[in-house]
């Protein structure tokens, strides 16, 4: 979880939360994210809000100041504060319509937030949801693993909005190049300590009537929980890119064992996928979400598109 405040040594304002939707591991730069968050309890966000102002006060910080949080089990912690504006305010004084800059340089330059236009605390929220994809330059960058780690990788983002979640993770995914294939195979190489975790996702493509092929290991252990999954004898990086291009590929879950490592096939599996526009998925968070993008893709209802001010 993420939090942009402005402070002013005594107080702090808030104007939106957000919600990382990868585990931590995965840089904020790299993860999807949405505003508000749909999966934090009103528990959570009050002690978020008053971390924040503690952290605020006690540092005495005036302007803009950003905090990374991790909420496991109901309870928070901070993993950074950072003094400064980060990636994310530009986002967030769009959706919210809070000019956080300009906030920010007022407060330096003496005043005190509770005496400007937008107050002290947490910004209510309207029907608006908001979700931010990265974008990645892979295809420019060579022998960059394409696979989501602590270092920051992606070179922009875009921004997905509506009223329902679902639509507007369908609109980032879609605004980040994304595609949507309804049928195809979907390849799974995924290491031992993710094997376990990949079934449901697994199941549920099998429901939507993909063909499953996986690497020896996981093509077993997916096969003994009972799933159909016909078994790639090898990681044949010419069949498989053959198989990219010819659009029989629908997109590839791909949990490495190891890091950057130029000669292992995952990595050129990963490498591959994302020069041929493949969708290749090294997280199952960000898996979870495309699933949630591909019931909305496929419910087929038109996509709006308008101003911000039409969603709120």
């Amino acid at each position: 979880v993420e939090v942009d405040a402005n402070a002013d040594k005594d107080d702090v304002l808030i104007p939106g939360i957000k919600e990382n939707i990868e585990r931590t591991g995965v840089h904020s730069g790299d993860s999807f994210c949405v505003y508000p968050p749909q999966n934090i309890s009103q528990k959570v966000m009050d002690t978020l809000v008053d971390y924040t102002k503690r952290i605020a006060v006690a540092l005495r910080v005036v302007g803009l100041m950003n905090i990374q949080f991790v909420v496991k089990d109901e309870k928070v912690y901070i993993i950074e504060v950072n003094p400064r504006a980060s990636r994310t305010v530009p986002i967030l004084s769009k959706v919210t319509k809070i000019p956080m800059v300009q906030i920010a340089m007022q407060v330096i330059l003496g005043d005190k937030l509770a005496d400007l236009p937008y107050g002290t605390g947490v910004s209510p929220t309207t029907n608006l949801i908001a979700v931010k994809a990265p974008v990645f330059s892979f295809v420019k960058l060579g022998d960059v693993d394409v696979a989501l780690t602590p270092e920051m990788k992606s070179t922009g983002e875009v921004l997905g909005i509506d009223t329902k979640y679902d639509r507007a993770m369908l609109k980032a995914f879609l605004g980040a190049g994304f595609r949507f294939n309804e049928t195809g195979k979907v390849i799974f190489s995924v290491n031992d300590h993710a094997k376990a975790e990949g079934v449901k996702y697994a199941k549920y493509f099998e429901s939507k009537g993909f063909e499953l092929v996986a690497t020896k290991g996981t093509a077993k252990y997916l096969s003994d929980q009972g799933i159909v999954c016909s078994e790639l004898a090898s990681v044949d990086i010419i069949a498989i890119q053959e198989m990219m291009k010819r659009d029989e590929i629908a997109f590839v879950v791909n949990i490495p064992t190891k890091g950057k490592d130029i000669r292992r096939a995952g990595f050129k599996l990963r490498t591959l996928a994302e020069r041929l526009k493949v969708p290749c998925f090294t997280c199952y968070d960000t898996v979870g979400a495309y699933m949630m993008a591909m019931e909305a893709y496929i419910e087929e209802e038109p996509l709006t598109y308008e101003p911000i001010a039409y969603y709120c």
